[in-house]
């Protein structure tokens, strides 16, 4: 996926959907990361926008929601979706500093981050904590 001038890859197995751009609809109180909801197959989505996790600034670029696995039911909001590429274990270079990336691959010249889906959610969080039902 590109995000701003970062190219951002995320496992084929995490991904549910791709859409066209649907304007979310907002959130009160939600982070500047997050974007609003959307409907998609029937569930909403919360839609983050990752130029604001990754390059730090918001984008008005967005024309690809990427809808992924998972219980928090979280969309990313991309620029633009590139095409699927295989590659191996040891092709992933480990080490990165930020939360969200689980390692970096070169791809064509090109370095690519590889998006921690499992830390997702507390990212877009940072330091929020999340509301819980009481018994």
């Amino acid at each position: 996926m590109r995000v701003d001038s970062f190219t951002v890859g995320v496992p084929d197995e995490m991904i549910l959907a791709i859409s066209d751009w649907t304007e979310p609809t907002p959130l009160p109180f939600a982070p500047p990361s997050v974007l609003g909801i959307v409907s998609m197959h029937g569930r909403m989505f919360t839609v983050v926008d990752a130029a604001v996790l990754f390059a730090g600034n918001g984008t008005t670029q967005s024309r690809s929601i990427v809808a992924l696995r998972g219980d928090e039911q979280l969309a990313l909001a991309v620029d633009e979706t590139l095409e699927i590429v295989s590659i191996k274990p040891d092709e992933v270079v480990n080490g990165t500093e930020e939360d969200l990336i689980q390692g970096t691959i070169r791809l064509n010249g090109e370095q690519v981050l590889l998006l921690d889906v499992d830390s997702l959610f507390a990212g877009v969080i940072r330091g929020r904590e999340r509301r819980r039902r009481r018994l």
